[in-house]
């Protein structure tokens, strides 16, 4: 059983921000939260608004690299990749445009696996350039790629997945996720069966949570064999999560 329960430690109403869309994603002291009017940057632990991604507005998910400081959203049929200065300000950096709208989307390394209503799908970015936007300012510009087809995203759920601290990305295809490495292809042998199709996941180095309809259910990584869950929180109506803990070990859920 786990050793440190999970349990509710606090409830923030946001009063700017009318739908959460897509999971808060926790960095050192800021949280990055996606908005139905786009992609902003929130210290912690109040929540205080500190920047906007710019042409981000109804965008359907989001994902974080805290070493690089680079986001990626997902926007309709295309994805938008920003880099945050050295004065917590986001520049835009490139987009790529697909011919399905994107449901998720998570780094992989230095890739991107992102998912539509049908399939996963791979970004390996070009090679970076260094460019001198304002005197003594550079930012890093990855040129547009094609995007390289996985597999079949189940057929009775949406597409979910969150990265591991191991650098893994987990997928779900219906009530089951698989572990996938950087290049999109199965990194382990084991996969992990949830009671129902997860909503949102989140992982931290020794357990994955799952956001289900009704409650949050919670899974060893080291024992992935066992057929029930570890720990599960009657929690009706959360519907997104940040997809890593913030830096005292707290996870963020939002409705």
């Amino acid at each position: 059983m786990i050793s440190r329960p999970c349990f509710p430690v606090q409830s923030i109403k946001l009063w700017r921000v009318t739908h959460v869309i897509a999971s808060c994603c926790v960095c050192c002291l800021l949280c990055v939260m996606c908005a139905d009017d786009g992609v902003h940057l929130h210290s912690l632990p109040d929540l205080q608004l500190t920047a906007a991604a710019s042409r981000t507005a109804r965008a359907s998910a989001f994902s974080w690299d805290d070493g690089r400081r680079l986001l990626v959203t997902a926007i309709k049929r295309k994805v938008v990749s920003h880099q945050l200065d050295s004065t917590n300000s986001f520049l835009e950096m490139t987009e790529y445009n697909f011919p399905e709208p994107v449901i998720t989307l998570s780094w992989a390394g230095s890739n991107i696996i992102f998912g539509t209503a049908k399939s996963y799908w791979l970004i390996v970015p070009a090679a970076s350039q260094s460019v001198e936007v304002l005197p003594g300012q550079v930012m890093t510009i990855y040129p547009a790629v094609q995007p390289q087809l996985l597999f079949a995203a189940g057929a009775g759920s949406a597409p979910v997945m969150t990265r591991l601290p191991s650098g893994e990305v987990l997928i779900i295809k219906d009530a089951v996720s698989y572990f996938l490495g950087p290049d999109g292809k199965p990194s382990r042998k084991t996969t992990i069966t949830w009671s129902q199709p997860p909503l949102a996941l989140m992982a931290t180095k020794l357990y994955v949570v799952a956001v289900l309809p009704a409650a949050v259910e919670v899974k060893s990584v080291s024992r992935l064999g066992a057929a029930a869950a570890e720990q599960m929180l009657v929690l009706p109506g959360m519907a997104v999560a940040a997809p890593n803990p913030a830096p005292d070990g707290s996870l963020y859920l939002a409705s």
